[in-house]
């Protein structure tokens, strides 16, 4: 797979769940990259051509559907 180039960058750091990072790491290693390539190849094919932004800001949508769909469920339990 031909490498992006590079542009530039900017560092930051996450939290993820430690079954997350294994995969990601596995999926680098058997693809030959960094994982940080591995992140970057994933977000960019998630995103669709959608900015960061607009990822971060679907995923909080999701997220609170997520929570409101749990709530809905646990008030018929009770």
């Amino acid at each position: 797979m031909k490498k992006p180039e590079k542009k530039p960058s900017v560092k930051t750091a996450m939290r993820i769940p430690a079954e997350l990072h294994a995969e990601l790491q596995e999926a680098a290693e058997r693809a030959g990259h960094s994982m940080n390539d591995e992140i970057i190849e994933r977000l960019a094919a998630g995103s669709g051509g959608a900015t960061l932004r607009d990822v971060l800001e679907q995923g909080a949508r999701t997220q609170n559907m997520v929570k409101q769909i749990i709530d809905a469920i646990s008030a018929t339990r009770r």
